[in-house]
């Protein structure tokens, strides 16, 4: 399964940018390209990757079905042509339905399309199950992709609303009954119901548990910064933006790390400078008089025991921090989490070889 992290701020605070960093830097340690699905408006500060070839990009924001559109860049399709936003896309898998005998270690059936029968006979004279199974589609080879990557979540549930909020006008029932339908001239303009904001989360949920399937080494979603409510706590906290508030404090557990990337103020010689960092553990914005009390969620799922030394954030700026960061930031940051997690799973393993031993 890949390897999930969600990264959110405000606009203006680098995700994209950071987006490009582990591009950079795992095209240097693996070899690997990237795709992104941009759903969220500009990414000029990583066209240069596109350049340079180590990405590519679909535009994915005017595409005509939003709930199709999501679903076929969860599962890694990709549009035949990156110029129209109509193109069909291509799924990176087939389906094939196979019967293997396990003895025999043949494959008794093998087929693009489902038998007749649920069992076939082996050789062996065994019943074998005929059961689909997912094969590499050459027309949209992932071998060579290390990173799949979404600009963004919230782009993506607004799209999700708006389209409900259309159908609605045009008057389709959609969960309820709706606050506003009218006509402007030849336009139906409707809003949305309550529902409309629980299809968009559930929807959005499936799209990123799908998206940890795909075949590559990691996936990372960005999203706007908003405050919602931590269910447990009943205390207002900052996360990403999804359709609504309810989600914001939940979203973080369906990744592996969260990061929150904010624009901090710092006094510098020529009065005060924007310090761009990337937080790696839950702060607070104490500059901020009205928020200083609200939690920024994040989560680098590093073991407590491995975790001393691990800085709360890091700065985007390659003059602060020498040879760690600058232009391959974000791939040292998830390298060096790696790195510590790997230590974890050695002392567990050696505690475990020298209890056998006592």
């Amino acid at each position: 399964m890949a390897k999930t992290i969600l990264l959110y701020g405000p606009s203006g605070s680098a995700k994209t940018s950071l987006l490009g960093t582990f591009v950079t830097g795992m095209y240097r340690a693996l070899g690997k390209r990237a795709r992104l699905y941009n759903v969220d408006g500009g990414v000029d500060t990583i066209t240069y990757q596109r350049d340079n070839g180590l990405l590519e990009i679909a535009e994915f924001l005017q595409r005509p079905f939003p709930f199709e559109a999501l679903v076929d860049a969860s599962t890694g399709a990709w549009p035949t042509d990156l110029a129209d936003p109509t193109s069909p896309c291509v799924s990176p898998f087939l389906m094939r339905y196979v019967a293997e005998c396990a003895p025999c270690k043949k494959r008794v059936y093998d087929q693009d399309r489902n038998c007749t029968s649920t069992h076939v006979k082996c050789t062996c004279g065994a019943e074998i199950a005929v059961r689909p199974r997912r094969a590499h589609n050459p027309a949209n080879d992932l071998s060579k992709l290390g990173l799949i990557a979404y600009e963004g979540i919230t782009g993506f549930s607004e799209r999700l609303l708006d389209n409900q909020a259309d159908r609605s006008a045009k008057g389709e029932k959609i969960g309820g009954d709706i606050a506003v339908r009218f006509k402007d001239g030849s336009v139906d303009i409707g809003s949305n119901t309550q529902s409309s904001y629980g299809v968009a989360q559930r929807r959005m949920k499936q799209a990123v548990e799908q998206s940890r399937l795909l075949p590559v080494d990691y996936v990372i979603w960005t999203a706007h910064k908003d405050r919602g409510t931590d269910d447990m706590k009943r205390v207002p906290v900052f996360g990403p933006k999804l359709a609504g508030h309810a989600a914001t404090d939940d979203a973080p557990r369906w990744f592996g790390q969260t990061f929150s990337v904010t624009n901090w103020p710092v006094q510098g010689k020529n009065g005060t400078a924007v310090e761009k960092r990337i937080y790696i553990s839950n702060y607070y914005e104490d500059f901020n008089p009205t928020t200083k009390d609200v939690e920024h969620l994040a989560n680098n799922r590093i073991p407590p025991h491995v975790l001393k030394g691990m800085p709360l954030y890091y700065i985007f700026d390659r003059e602060k921090t020498g040879q760690f960061g600058g232009e391959t930031l974000l791939w040292d940051i998830v390298v060096e989490i790696e790195r510590r997690q790997k230590e974890a799973g050695q002392m567990a393993v050696k505690g475990a070889a020298h209890e056998a031993k006592l």
